[in-house]
């Protein structure tokens, strides 16, 4: 059996209650939802949060897809903005107590172009030998020529050995390289308790178009998803 999570803090430090804005007619956390329940292969979808009301915002679901809702209220010491996606993921499933279940998927609301379809072919991908599947985007610009900024505002190259000190600047001379784009985590239970991380073991990524790659996290963000949202998703009302 298949095990959907989607979390969701109240509170924000970039873009305020950004998990309850809109994008068309429904907002960052129904639109998680709505895809996880498209994708019908999750028997259960947690929704842990420290929303208020929250039940409310998915009374637009008809019964069947109503019923497939658990709804755990996250805890104080798990609520802080240091606090990691894994470890509420993990309690979760403690608290759910259901041994049926063998894998997982981690849905952030913060990410709302993911579709179904992105995530039944990432459910597809895990294999037995496999620890997790990531979604992931091609970087738009080599991390290799990377810096980061000193408190003197000074750059400094990440990389030791970095091609810019040797006058190597053209980027087509560098492989393609990928990154999370936070559409998915999905991984098999008895894996994420040994590693207690999506990122360690055997992954594998699914590639995503950079287009549908957003990440939420300030306010030209959610105006450039709502510009590229194209959803239909009058069937689950």
């Amino acid at each position: 059996m298949n095990l959907a999570i989607i979390i969701a803090r109240k509170k924000s430090k970039r873009l305020k209650n950004k998990n309850l804005l809109k994008i068309g007619k429904y907002n960052l956390l129904q639109l998680a939802v709505i895809e996880a329940v498209k994708v019908q292969k999750f028997s259960k979808i947690i929704i842990n949060s420290d929303l208020e009301k929250i039940k409310k915002q998915f009374n637009f679901l008809n019964d069947k897809n109503y019923r497939k809702l658990i709804f755990y209220k996250r805890s104080k010491k798990l609520a802080g903005d240091k606090a990691k996606a894994v470890d509420v993921v993990l309690e979760s499933i403690k608290k759910l107590k259901d041994d049926r279940f063998k894998t997982v998927t981690l849905l952030l609301p913060t990410c709302p172009l993911r579709r179904s379809s992105d995530i039944k072919k990432g459910l597809s991908l895990l294999k037995k030998h496999n620890s997790s599947i990531i979604s992931v985007c091609k970087t738009t610009f080599p991390p290799q020529f990377s810096f980061y900024k000193k408190k003197n505002k000074s750059l400094k190259p990440i990389f030791a050995n970095s091609p810019l000190l040797k006058s190597e600047s053209r980027t087509q001379d560098y492989s393609n390289s990928f990154r999370p784009n936070g559409g998915f985590y999905i991984s098999w239970i008895n894996k994420l308790k040994k590693n207690k991380n999506f990122f360690k073991g055997d992954i594998v990524g699914f590639e995503m178009p950079i287009s549908r790659s957003i990440d939420v996290d300030t306010f030209e963000d959610l105006r450039y998803a709502r510009f590229n949202s194209k959803k239909n998703l009058s069937n689950l009302v």
